[in-house]
């Protein structure tokens, strides 16, 4: 089977629009860094003096940078939809949770941020020690330099806060992703939520499919779950995966947008935030969007 498929000419421009769309979101993404380590092309895009608290500068760029660099995946992946239009699902899952926990952690701030540190710490060292049990079988590996917590100033204390009474390992944070998203609504307004929501929407779903493997998620790709049946054709197929590449595109831009609007919210963007609505107000031009 072909590993690329051709769509109709207007879905196609609709795709070649929000790639082009992306692709901008990417060097926005790459301003905000440069923000946030003072380069020199920082004052580009900032001329505001709201001071950003140390621990977020030392969170996020880090989390920009994964969030750009799953985006440009996706931009490489979706030069034609086609069989990989499937895996991209999960890179867009990637995009969308990481815009989520950068408009969290810039909403709730320094207490948030510096929880984030201490979980990467911890997590840093338990990486030294690992254990897998499957029935009687067990696989364990162990760094032979691994220190003792306590010879590590704050480092027990740090394990105990991420570990259960049970003894499990707990999560960078506890609430949901969208008890984040609710949360971010509380802080920066209903708009920036319904956005979070909406990019949440699109993918996370058929993205829990895809990385689990599941049937449902190989009938889901090829449109046979749809109630009006699998795609007869060729180019019925075609025009179904091109449609759930736009689903995934769409459900990107979004989340990329919502990161400068966070940003913009708490700091004072506005530079940055008059280009990502310029970027948006293209939605309104591509005609496949916009069909009555």
């Amino acid at each position: 089977m072909s590993s690329s498929f051709e769509p109709s000419p207007e879905l196609t421009d609709c795709l070649n629009q929000l790639r082009s769309m992306l692709e901008q979101f990417i060097g926005l993404d790459d301003a905000l860094i440069a923000v946030l380590i003072e380069h020199e092309s920082a004052t580009q895009l900032r001329s505001e003096q709201t001071p950003i608290p140390n621990p977020v500068v030392q969170v996020i760029p880090l989390i920009l940078q994964a969030i750009g660099s799953s985006s440009h995946t996706l931009l490489q992946l979706s030069e034609k939809p086609g069989l990989q239009t499937r895996d991209c699902y999960s890179i867009c899952r990637s995009i969308v949770e990481l815009a989520v926990n950068i408009c969290f952690i810039i909403s709730e701030g320094t207490d948030v941020a510096e929880r984030a540190l201490r979980h990467a710490r911890q997590k840093a060292f338990r990486d030294l020690e690992r254990e897998s049990r499957i029935g009687t079988n067990i696989i364990k590996i162990i760094h032979s330099g691994r220190p003792a917590p306590s010879t590590v100033p704050g480092l027990q204390e740090e394990i105990d806060e991420f570990t259960t009474k049970s003894g499990k390992e707990k999560s960078w944070i506890d609430g949901s992703i969208d008890e984040r998203i609710a949360a971010v609504g509380q802080h920066q307004g209903e708009t920036i939520q319904n956005r979070l929501h909406t990019a949440r929407l699109m993918v996370y779903r058929h993205s829990s499919e895809v990385l689990h493997g599941s049937l449902f998620s190989a009938l889901h790709f090829f449109g046979a779950t749809e109630p009006s049946g699998q795609p007869r054709t060729l180019q019925k197929l075609a025009e179904r995966i091109g449609q759930q590449h736009m689903v995934i595109l769409f459900a990107a831009n979004i989340a990329m947008c919502e990161v400068v609007e966070s940003f913009h919210k708490e700091y004072g963007f506005v530079a940055a935030q008059a280009k990502a609505d310029a970027i948006m107000e293209r939605l309104q031009t591509i005609a496949y969007l916009n069909r009555s």
